[in-house]
């Protein structure tokens, strides 16, 4: 019986008991499930029978063809291509859109000097650029196209050599952090095109000849000792010559002692003050009368 309870058959004959009608046969429960499989086997869900009009219609079939056809012909891999541009047109396609710096304009910000003294002069005093070794400097306008070039098209930093991704952006970068200096210590290979190579080596030289380690392990420049910080404690010794200087020592220790002396006399006045202050504060009798004698 428990069985029975759980089937549909059960459940259908329940739902008609509720609905005040006769419960039917077994058989004829699964004949109705028979007929209810066939037509929902037939029948169109939703919106599909207006699709199946739409193209069984001979006017719109012609149409749905050619489109099929279009869309089973290999298309140009257009995409593809464009993904498979090099860097090097990428480059180009950046280098054609970027704003190029003439020498007229600051490398900081939107600045335009009539001419290029002017603007190295803006750029030294408002932003202090400093461009460093530049006695050995052979091309300076060189080196301020290729900086512009550095800042508006690779959109970097010439001090800390972060990219950014407009040129606006790394200004603001360049003024917030301060960064107008180049970055020249372990770098100078960048800008070796704009500087004269063979002064630079002749100078170097020059210094290696004149310097020298003494028999102290001092460093010695063109007949100038450099002292070690290791002996830095003997330099900084100061032995008194004669007997002025002793004189003026003990001259100094006296004014010393007298200005410790009148410092201690002002202390001990304060102090006394202080405490006369204090005992007529808590001093609370209000009328005094001498005491006659016995």
């Amino acid at each position: 019986m428990r069985v029975h309870y759980k089937t549909d058959f059960h459940r259908f004959n329940l739902k008609r008991k509720i609905a005040n009608l006769l419960p039917i046969a077994e058989d004829m429960f699964d004949k109705k499930l028979l007929e209810i499989e066939s037509t929902e086997s037939h029948t169109i869900k939703g919106k599909q029978h207006l699709k199946q009009s739409k193209y069984n219609n001979p006017k719109t079939q012609a149409h749905h063809l050619k489109k099929l056809q279009q869309q089973q012909q290999p298309q140009p891999q257009i995409e593809s291509q464009k993904l498979e541009k090099t860097e090097n047109e990428l480059l180009e396609e950046k280098i054609a859109k970027a704003t190029r710096l003439t020498l007229r304009d600051s490398l900081f910000d939107r600045h335009t000097s009539p001419d290029f003294e002017s603007n190295l002069e803006y750029m030294t005093k408002k932003f202090s650029f400093l461009i460093p070794e530049i006695e050995y400097l052979k091309d300076l306008p060189g080196l301020i196209i290729y900086l512009g070039e550095k800042i508006s098209i690779g959109n970097v930093c010439i001090s800390c050599e972060k990219s950014f991704g407009s040129l606006e952006a790394t200004r603001d970068h360049m003024r917030k952090l301060c960064h107008f200096h180049l970055r020249w210590e372990d770098n100078e290979d960048e800008y070796n095109d704009f500087y004269d190579i063979d002064e630079v080596n002749k100078r170097i030289e020059a210094l290696e000849d004149k310097i020298h380690v003494s028999q102290f392990n001092e460093l010695v420049i063109a007949n100038k000792t450099v002292g070690h910080r290791a002996l830095n404690k003997f330099y900084k010794q100061r032995h008194s010559t004669s007997n002025a200087t002793s004189l003026l020592q003990e001259k100094r220790l006296a004014t010393a002692s007298e200005k410790q002396r009148n410092i201690n006399q002002d202390t001990i006045k304060k102090k006394a003050n202080y405490s006369l202050k204090i005992a007529l504060k808590n001093n609370h009798q209000q009328h005094y009368r001498a005491q006659n004698p016995l």
